[in-house]
């Protein structure tokens, strides 16, 4: 609960609290980084997102990660001289542990800079003097020596510079403290000093909108520039924060194509796909149609940047599931669904955008099944013959009101099944809500779960499982039995 504002008064009577498990991750759905294999898929997180079921998550899907905000300015050096790792150095450890890459962002950036770092010699505002340009130049190279000295090659990609154009100005700049003490010795100092100390790491330049034809010609000519000079640009960032409708996959495109003849690698930095498309839409829920365009979104765009993975080098989304977003408070207060996962960490439609785009739709829609005798199958569809089966039925955490439940099912017989339906019924007036590692519903008492798309083959003594919410009242007796394609499974 919280207040419309910081300091309005909130009186709670007659409080209940009880403890609510966590709902585990689907580990029977296909991992991303699997199915996209033309370039490493990270995810930008916070320390959070390293422990429990959100670890599992982040290990399970993605190559690499991106601190959020533990590597930039405030938090690494909120006093001169005075460096914090803490935060960072646990993500790369869980990164190192996991066998998952670390982006590092990002050591010059307008925003999230301390206020010391503009002060001069006497504590007062910097002004454009040689004098400050210098001192400037100075805090700028011992704080990058410090920071990716500190990570070496652990960290083998840096976001160097962020968002340092503004395309309204004549010359593409933006007027940042840091651009109005040093101009754009700044941009060459970082990178220079970076090169230095990470001979081997990818340096990025980093900005957003890029997919905008005045921004992108601007970011454009910077590069060009500064690689004519001799500074050391490996890539392009291109955060890719869209919505919904905006940008079109062709004005995407054309970003893309536009940075091929320098001859640097792009990368896809921050990217989500927002709900909104103006300031002044606000839903308590997302609406089911708004969640299946964030799908196609991720679609259309990842089956360009797998077209394009000659140029493409990596994606990153920005964030890890729905529950954690700063979308939600940006540019306005209002709960929005950019991300893969949804708050429970369970896949969405825009997972299966990625990961299976002929899933689209489907997500938490039961499958249509007709009333079945005790324990027999809705509509089977047997490819083979199942003969002997195992079933093992679990709950795995129940709650006032709700639990949460696994099916295992093994097949018995010496032939392979091509498909399988399976099917039990809840005596108790128990109601499926939710299934994962398959699909399906439940139609009166009578549950049927057909296997997903990349389960369905079970060769002899093989298993498969799904999981499933459900809601009970008063009692949740277990089922008394369960059938594989209409035949009688022994229970485990």
């Amino acid at each position: 609960m919280e207040t419309a504002d910081s300091t309005g008064d909130l009186h709670l009577d007659d409080v209940t609290v009880s403890y609510v498990p966590a709902t585990p991750i689907q580990t029977g759905i296909p991992s991303i980084k699997d199915v996209v294999d033309e370039f490493p898929v990270g995810a930008a997180i916070t320390p959070a997102a390293l422990l429990g079921e959100h670890g599992k998550l982040l290990a399970k899907h993605f190559d690499s990660v991106t601190p959020g905000n533990a590597l930039k300015w405030d938090a690494t050096e909120p006093s001169e001289g005075t460096f914090r790792f803490a935060d960072a150095d646990t993500m790369v450890a869980f990164a190192q542990a996991n066998d998952m890459a670390v982006r590092g962002h990002t050591l010059v950036w307008h925003n999230q800079t301390p206020a010391w770092v503009f002060l001069d010699d006497t504590g007062a505002p910097m002004t454009a003097t040689a004098a400050n340009k210098a001192l400037l130049l100075a805090r700028l190279e011992a704080h990058i020596r410090a920071v990716v000295g500190h990570y070496g090659d652990d960290i083998p990609v840096w976001d160097v510079v962020n968002e340092v154009i503004d395309e309204s100005q004549p010359d593409g700049y933006r007027r940042s403290r840091w651009y109005e003490i040093a101009g754009l010795d700044y941009i060459r100092t970082a990178f220079r000093v970076a090169r230095e100390v990470a001979p081997d790491a990818t340096l990025v330049i980093n900005d957003y909108n890029t997919n905008v034809p005045a921004k992108r010609d601007k970011l454009y000519a910077l590069v060009a520039l500064l690689k004519s000079e001799g500074v050391p640009i490996d890539a392009v960032g291109h955060q890719m924060h869209v919505n919904i409708d905006w940008p079109a996959t062709a004005e995407v495109e054309a970003m893309i194509q536009k940075f091929v003849p320098l001859g640097v690698e792009q990368q896809i930095t921050e990217m989500d796909v927002s709900i909104y498309t103006s300031e002044s839409e606000s839903f308590p829920t997302p609406p089911a149609d708004r969640l299946l365009k964030v799908a196609y979104k991720y679609r259309d765009l990842f089956a360009l940047y797998r077209r394009y993975a000659a140029e493409i080098t990596s994606v990153t989304v920005w964030g890890l599931a729905d529950d954690d977003t700063w979308l939600d408070t940006f540019p306005v207060t209002r709960k929005d669904a950019p991300l893969l996962f949804d708050t429970r960490l369970q896949a969405k439609d825009a997972y299966w955008g990625v990961v299976d785009p002929s899933r689209i739709g489907t997500v938490g829609t039961p499958t249509p099944t007709v009333s079945a005798s005790p324990g027999a199958s809705a509509s089977p569809t047997p490819s083979g013959t199942a003969g002997a089966c195992t079933v093992t039925y679990r709950v795995t955490g129940q709650w006032p009101g709700g639990f949460q439940g696994d099916v295992k099912v093994t097949n018995g017989a010496p032939a392979a099944l091509a498909s399988w339906t399976l099917g039990w019924e809840f005596t108790g007036g128990q109601r499926v809500s939710q299934v994962w590692g398959g699909a399906g519903g439940q139609s009166g008492t009578a549950v049927t779960i057909r296997n997903a798309a990349w389960n369905g083959t079970l060769a002899p003594g093989a298993s498969a499982s799904v999981g499933f919410l459900a809601g009970w009242t008063g009692v949740n007796p277990a089922p008394a039995a369960f059938t594989l394609n209409g035949t009688t499974c022994t229970t485990a």
